[in-house]
């Protein structure tokens, strides 16, 4: 993976990366449609990017394994898959930082490749060329290994054969009587209740007037937990209480599941140099959206008062919200745009940039959030497109601010991550 090496002494972020349109603006147009088949050329792309979730038992609407079960939804994915609707990955790939972990989007060639095997009438092709069926871990399994502590939520919880779409949370107790360092957490959806779990984020209250608590760790679709860097851990104190805010949808049969939260601990004795903080940065509680408007805009600000790497971040709006972008301020003065994401109140997505292009901001950087939210009946979140709406906890109301993941740097350790980033990009650019 290669970055762009930065105008700024800091340039550890990339510039702005400009898409390369290597294929036509009409998808489909680039490829000879005779030439496109599923077993050849589709169906490897729905096994990297889409089969996850379009699998029986899985939280998709319909299987996309095999040609028979896939064919009937030809003309839907095209739609979708040209619009970037689905896979569900929003990052603006043509501003701020490229490359992130768990990166599950399709690129213009694998949109094009979809859009021209529909258009040629869905072909099947030969049967030989189809890869070898794509094997999934067992749903028992943690991808960070056995944790050392595992922490349900209080009691199974049944969702119905049919329903609405149902977000809620859940509070435990960890039951933990000392104060550990994690190296790793993993949040994991009951065998039973993995079709229905859309999503869930779980975070750490230390105290009863925590309300909001410390964002821990999601799981969604495709995103397996966290393993952190070398040398940075998280510091879960005793007595903290796991919040599971759960985002449950009905799939035809009754479902019981009972999602939980692993920690993998360092080794006794043993104290990461860095603490990872994921944090939710750049609130704000002023909210002004009027009824009918479309793209309401809103600033927030965050001053990082130390030298920070980030490691990943995640918008957070409700059902109104339409887009939020993170820009770096940085102390003298100049800027650079970091990310901008559309927001869809369905999928709440953390991206998690690749370690090679982390953004590396200097103490008294100020992250500027920029928020849009769309009022009108064009919204098919939006509850109610008469009323005027502002800050508020139930998901009628809405909300602006970005979640942070990161961690602190000492002067001697920034400048060296600076200088190993610069090195990198200049190799990367004498290649």
């Amino acid at each position: 993976m290669t970055s762009s090496v930065g105008t700024r002494q800091f340039g550890s972020l990339g510039v702005v990366v400009l898409a390369v349109l290597v294929l036509s603006a009409a998808p489909g147009t680039a490829l000879a449609q005779s030439d496109v088949t599923f077993t050849k050329d589709v169906l490897p792309i729905f096994q990297d990017s889409c089969q996850t979730c379009h699998r029986e038992g899985a939280i998709a609407p319909m299987s996309l394994m095999t040609y028979e079960e896939t064919r009937p939804w030809a003309r839907a994915i095209r739609e979708k898959v040209v619009t970037r609707t689905m896979p569900p990955w929003y990052i603006d790939k043509n501003i701020g930082v490229q490359g992130f972990k768990y990166d599950r989007s399709l690129n213009d060639e694998q949109i094009a490749t979809v859009a021209a095997w529909v258009d040629a009438g869905a072909p099947r092709g030969n049967p030989a060329d189809a890869p070898p069926p794509r094997e999934f871990a067992d749903r028992d399994q943690w991808h960070i290994g056995e944790p050392d502590w595992i922490v349900p939520i209080p009691e199974p919880f049944t969702v119905p054969a049919d329903g609405a779409n149902w977000w809620g949370d859940f509070y435990a107790d960890s039951g933990l009587t000392e104060d550990v360092w994690i190296s790793a957490v993993e949040t994991k959806p009951s065998s039973e209740g993995f079709p229905v779990v859309h999503h869930a984020v779980t975070r750490v209250q230390e105290t009863p007037e925590d309300t909001e608590g410390d964002f821990l760790n999601e799981y969604a679709q495709g995103k397996n937990g966290d393993i952190f860097p070398a040398g940075t851990g998280r510091l879960v104190k005793a007595g903290t209480v796991i919040r599971f805010n759960m985002h449950y949808a009905s799939i035809g049969e009754d479902r019981t599941d009972r999602t939980s939260v692993g920690l993998t601990f360092y080794p006794e004795g043993e104290t990461p140099k860095h603490e990872a903080f994921s944090r939710a940065l750049a609130q704000n509680y002023d909210l002004d959206i009027p009824p009918g408007e479309d793209n309401v805009r809103h600033d927030s600000y965050h001053k990082f008062e130390n030298n920070v790497r980030l490691t990943g971040f995640q918008p957070h709006l409700h059902n109104r919200g339409k887009r939020q972008c993170i820009e770096a301020i940085y102390p003298d003065g100049q800027t650079e745009m970091l990310s901008c994401a559309t927001w869809d109140f369905g999928w709440h997505i953390v991206y998690n940039y690749a370690d090679d292009v982390q953004p590396l901001l200097p103490a008294g950087t100020m992250m500027h959030t920029i928020t849009w939210h769309d009022n009108s009946e064009a919204n098919r979140w939006n509850p109610d497109p008469r009323n005027w709406a502002g800050f508020g906890q139930r998901s009628s109301d809405d909300m602006s601010f970005t979640w942070t993941s990161y961690y602190e740097l000492d002067d001697d350790d920034f400048a060296a991550a600076v200088a190993e980033r610069e090195a990198m990009n200049a190799n990367n650019n004498d290649n």
